[in-house]
């Protein structure tokens, strides 16, 4: 199912697509997570409090061989079009998330789907890399799917303002994909506490690619995007799918 042009209409059709698509990815991940992980839909940011959060996560043993369950856990090293590392040893509107709990407890990966309130002040780019940062920052993996081309508040992406705050800015969208998926490993394996992110950028009619949606820094699952959008997209009423594919209605 090619990704589509979700900026020439208004944001309240996004919004609702955006909603059957966190319930597509939640029951498909509740389908792949090994036991004792659990995705749920979450209408605002989880209340949690980065310090407390990363003492938890850091004192807890890791589960290092999850019982895979209902799915596949994988442990080599995701592949993506463009890696990038933090180059310092630091930890360093409208929508719903993903949240994926271990034991229904701590919450151990944010899944975002930006949407058009995210970029449409300088109040909600903030807010948004903000809370990302925040959750890198505490430990949480994060994936990130936006849809929506940069604009002149984030005139290189989200991405570009995170990573900035993490430490490095050097990555620059290729031209003509202005969309982006990205999956952010909040620390890495043993002592090495630097984030990495692995970044797919994406043009309107790509195909897109599962992306890593770490539960541990050395372990993961994949996010089936594709699979779960084109479920979402066949389920919308025949005049929003006209709507958004033509930027006008059958009658118009």
């Amino acid at each position: 199912m090619p990704v589509h042009d979700w900026s020439e209409v208004d944001a309240n059709v996004f919004h609702d697509f955006h909603q059957t698509w966190a319930v597509e990815i939640r029951n498909a991940l509740n389908q792949r997570l090994p036991d004792g992980y659990s995705a749920l839909v979450e209408q605002h940011s989880p209340k949690l409090v980065p310090d407390v959060l990363a003492v938890e996560r850091r004192t807890r043993p890791r589960n290092k061989h999850p019982r895979k369950g209902g799915g596949a856990v994988t442990l080599s090293k995701p592949t993506a079009r463009y890696t990038v590392v933090t180059q310092d040893q630091r930890i360093a509107a409208r929508g719903n998330r993903i949240a994926i709990h271990h034991r229904m407890g701590d919450i151990v990966c944010i899944l975002e789907i930006v949407s058009p309130g995210n970029k449409q002040n300088r109040a909600g780019v903030k807010a948004f890399v903000d809370k990302t940062v925040d959750f890198l920052e505490a430990g949480v993996h994060v994936v990130m799917i936006d849809l929506f081309p940069p604009n002149a508040l984030n005139p290189h992406g989200l991405h570009k303002l995170v990573w900035a705050e993490m430490g490095t800015d050097t990555f620059e969208l290729p031209p003509g994909e202005p969309m982006l998926l990205a999956s952010y490993r909040a620390e890495g394996p043993a002592d090495d506490d630097t984030t990495e992110a692995f970044l797919e950028p994406l043009g309107v009619g790509a195909v897109m690619p599962d992306m890593p949606a770490f539960l541990e820094p050395d372990f993961y699952v994949q996010v089936p995007l594709e699979e779960t959008y084109g479920n979402a997209w066949d389920s919308c009423p025949k005049d929003m799918r006209y709507l958004v594919e033509h930027g006008k209605l059958p009658d118009e």
